[in-house]
């Protein structure tokens, strides 16, 4: 009994952590053997499912345990952080209750297993927008070698690869047997062969790829610096003064910049409020001296005071003009359709940014789920301290950029970076660039902002294209699609910074690009219903 707890607790651990986000390179271990050691231990239990179901939750809740950061989200998330802890470990339970004491596995259900999971980790971006973080092939993440083998099946298809190769392990373990050993390893170096292909090839084009340079401004303005709250009035950052820590980020005029991206909700007032007046803007650019000519929307005559009143927008557009640079920034836009999260792209001598609104909305964080249930809604409102929801944004968009280098940027907002097909339609629509605006601050002190980070580097890599990322305070930086981290900023709640990157502009076809998720689901409906037929048959036969 002894020798099964130890191994249930040890392979606990070993999961738990094996993520880049915790501990580097113990994800190796993860993706060949830590979930085997576990159901060989589970063998030998009584009542698996909730053996199975328990270590699985316990394994998530040390993964999500940014969820308990509850300084801006309240209490009420504990709730949410241990139904979804909860959630998760029974679909590990179900998973689990494939294995039963008998003879070795046979290589079909190893593969159906790893469909079954495929299906149980796409069910979580389901419901209320979906949680997609955490997922099983992070574990393969660890390396870039293994990472490229997103570039062919996705990050869906390196969870399946995780948990095959841990069903081969279990079957090496049961019959010892050279064969069955060898077509272990087989399995759990195949990523890491075909990955280390890919990245040789990457690499080649990413050494004769163009490059812009980029400044990315991580502003670090906590909600309580940004919005005016009469609690924290003390706190509160005026809306000049918020831009005045960016400017004094920017370089001198004159020097060369492509790219200037703000993060997610960057600035009080949204992007069309007249929040200023054109004479504090005036001081505040002093530097810059080239300022557009006020025009609505960016800019309206106040009758009453005499003045020109101007918005961010005209802010960030003055940036622009002066530097030459497309400058794209996170913005609350307020029209007659609706109330979006947006970004805005602000051209050179343009008149009126592009938008794009945010299609993947955070429940009790950019919605009320249940909005219509009397009651109910008004409790999640009060216990999330939500405001008034955002609306949906329809449709994907690309951002373009004339230049020595064109530039055809796929935008996402925060979550959106971790919903695989979001990133693989830009990519599809023609994108050679990725930029990500982010606000991680909702969970100070907490290992989310890695954790997205990581996530986004596999998009890179799943579709052959680098990636910007501009965050309030979470991991701002750059990464090529080789998964190379090209520079990131550490992550401060209280420092703002900026970093200037060489960007390589690649845009190459993987094979993900081509098939998209599609392939790994139509290979698990394959290999789960060639099981179930199997057993049919077998039972037909039998009787």
């Amino acid at each position: 009994m002894n020798s099964i707890a130890s191994s249930i607790g040890i392979s606990a651990l070993l999961v738990a952590f094996g993520l880049p986000t915790w501990c580097p390179y113990l994800g190796v271990m993860v993706s060949a053997f830590g979930f085997a050691l576990f159901w060989r231990a589970l063998l030998r239990c009584d009542r698996r499912f909730w053996v199975a179901t328990l270590w699985y939750a316990f394994v998530q809740a040390i993964q999500i345990s940014w969820m308990l950061s509850t300084d801006y989200m309240g209490p009420a998330i504990i709730i949410v952080y241990l139904l979804l802890t909860f959630a998760i470990g029974l679909q590990f339970g179900l998973l689990s209750a494939w294995i039963k004491p008998g003879g070795p596995i046979g290589i079909v259900q190893a593969f159906a297993m790893g469909g079954f999971w495929v299906a149980m980790e796409w069910m979580r971006t389901l419901p209320f927008n979906g949680f997609a973080w955490n997922p099983t092939g992070l574990a393969l993440a660890d390396t870039r070698w293994a990472v490229q083998f997103a570039a062919v099946v996705g990050m869906y298809g390196l969870s399946f690869w995780v948990i095959v190769s841990n069903v081969f392990a279990l079957r090496a373990m049961q019959s010892m047997r050279k064969v069955t050993i060898a077509a272990w390893i087989a399995v759990v170096v195949t990523p890491y062969v075909i990955g280390g292909v890919n990245h040789w090839f990457c690499c080649r084009l990413i050494e004769k790829a163009p490059s812009v340079h980029a400044l990315l401004i991580q502003t670090a303005i906590l909600p309580e610096q940004r919005d005016f709250v009469r609690a924290y009035k003390d706190q509160y950052i005026l809306p000049i003064d918020q831009w005045r820590r960016i400017v004094d980020l920017l370089p001198a005029p004159g020097e060369s910049i492509d790219l200037i991206v703000l993060p997610e909700a960057s600035l009080a007032g949204g992007a069309f409020s007249f929040v200023y007046s054109l004479d504090e803007v005036k001081e505040l650019l002093q530097d810059i001296l080239k300022l557009p000519t006020p025009k609505k929307p960016l800019a309206g005559w106040d009758k009453t005071r005499g003045q020109w009143r101007v918005t961010n927008a005209y802010v960030a557009q003055a940036i622009a003009d002066a530097y030459g640079a497309h400058v794209i920034s996170g913005f609350h836009v307020v029209d007659k359709a609706g109330q979006y999260n947006a970004a805005l792209h602000f051209s050179p001598g343009e008149k009126v940014p592009k938008r794009y609104a945010k299609r993947i909305l955070v429940p009790m964080g950019e919605y009320t789920p249940f909005a219509r249930v009397e009651g109910f809604s008004e409790w999640l409102q009060q216990s999330f301290h939500l405001g008034a929801s955002f609306d949906v944004g329809i449709a994907p968009v690309l951002f373009h950029a004339n230049g020595a280098v064109p530039l055809r940027m796929g935008i996402s907002i925060c979550v959106e970076e971790t919903h695989s097909h979001l990133i693989h339609d830009l990519k599809k629509m023609g994108a050679n660039l990725f930029v990500n605006v982010t606000n991680d601050v909702w969970f100070p002190a907490s290992r989310l902002p890695e954790q997205h980070y990581h996530i986004a580097r596999v998009r890179a890599v799943e579709n052959g294209v680098s990636l910007v990322r501009a965050c309030n305070t979470g991991v701002t930086g750059a990464v090529d699609p080789s998964g190379k981290t090209i520079a990131t900023l550490a992550v401060s709640e209280s420092q703002p910074q900026a970093l200037s990157v060489s960007v390589p502009i690649v845009s190459h076809a993987t094979l993900y690009t081509w098939w998209g998720d599609t392939a790994i689901f139509v290979l698990s409906a394959f290999w789960i219903g060639l099981y179930f037929l199997k057993r049919l048959l077998r039972n037909s036969w039998l009787s």
